[in-house]
């Protein structure tokens, strides 16, 4: 009898705790799904919605929620899925979302200590907000923006996102950091510029505070889509010395990249990838330029090209080469 009444006791606090779970995980469901649409992140990011919607951990969602709502104030184009009107709307609402993500991340860290995407969310939306409002704080109380930042950094030392933000937020105040503070953040530039989407977005600002050329030169990723970028912002500023040294740069990383694809094509072939193959001579056709520098890249990714259907929009990419040989074959000796 002993068993079997103190059996049907834990059978019975077993069941109220289900129920209690149960009932506290579908509060927490309800309070993401209502962040999600006071917030409009279901219409603006709606994969990002219904991740945090089968995510189990409520902190994590509404973590995720914060770090969707940091994303929009750098990114604008978030707002282009939405009617022009909307757009505008949204878009000018920017500043009291990141408050909230900034409330949301500080939450989840009180919560999670160790969740290094909190004390980012909190430094990234603090230093957005007063960037984008023209706030004195953000340089009287940079340690309102910067420790969190480095609290992530450390909490996170192989994370590439916290550093990013830093090196984002410091390039804004490139000329009121002391000498010592430009060293240590020229590491964290070099390792944002690594992506390509956060080099497009602060080459511009980097060129323009850099110092010298070859300062800025320094931290530019050896790759021909940096320097596609570098070359660009020069011609729009007529630099034409630092056009030419750009331009010069893109076309000895092109072609390093060039010879790195057409030494792919070659190990698939061995490997009998003849799709792959195929597939990657063709975007070497598409990537290098009709050009005499680049002749023998052409004629080698030609002679490795496997036979194949046409694609159905043709061979865009071998057009200006075949206008390129048959206007030196009308004119002169033949190009190819």
């Amino acid at each position: 009898l002993l068993f079997r009444v103190a059996a049907g006791l834990a059978a019975l606090v077993l069941a109220g705790l289900a129920i209690h779970e149960a009932r506290s995980r579908a509060r927490a469901a309800r309070e993401v799904e209502r962040l999600l649409k006071e917030t409009g992140v279901d219409r603006r990011q709606p994969e990002v919605a219904e991740y945090m919607r089968r995510d189990p951990d409520p902190v994590r969602a509404r973590l995720g929620i914060a770090r969707a709502l940091l994303a929009e104030s750098f990114d604008q184009k978030i707002f282009s899925r939405l009617p022009q009107r909307e757009a505008i709307e949204e878009a000018s609402r920017v500043g009291e979302r990141l408050d909230l993500a900034r409330s949301l991340a500080e939450a989840a860290y009180r919560e999670r200590p160790a969740a290094w995407p909190a004390p980012m969310i909190v430094g990234a939306s603090t230093y957005r907000l007063w960037s984008m409002r023209g706030d004195p704080r953000l340089f009287r109380q940079r340690d309102a923006w910067e420790k969190p930042l480095l609290t992530a950094m450390a909490l996170a030392p192989g994370e590439d996102e916290p550093p990013r933000l830093l090196a984002w937020a410091r390039l804004e105040l490139w000329p009121g950091l002391t000498s010592e503070e430009q060293e240590q953040t020229r590491p964290l530039l070099r390792r944002a510029f690594v992506e390509q989407e956060t080099f497009e977005r602060l080459a511009s600002s980097w060129l323009a505070v850099a110092g010298s050329r070859e300062d800025a030169f320094a931290l530019v990723p050896d790759t021909p889509a940096a320097w596609s970028v570098v070359w660009r912002l020069y011609a729009g500023v007529l630099d034409w010395d630092g056009y030419c040294v750009a331009h010069a740069r893109w076309k000895v990383a092109l072609r390093r990249e060039l010879e790195g694809r057409i030494e792919e094509v070659g190990r698939q072939l061995r490997g009998g990838e003849g799709t792959g193959a195929r597939g990657l001579a063709l975007s070497i056709l598409s990537a290098a330029p009709p050009d005499e520098a680049y002749r023998d890249i052409t004629e080698r990714t030609l002679q490795l090209l496997p036979a194949g259907p046409t694609p159905p929009n043709g061979f865009p990419g071998a057009r200006p080469w075949l206008a390129w040989a048959l206007d030196g074959t009308l004119t002169g000796p033949a190009r190819l």
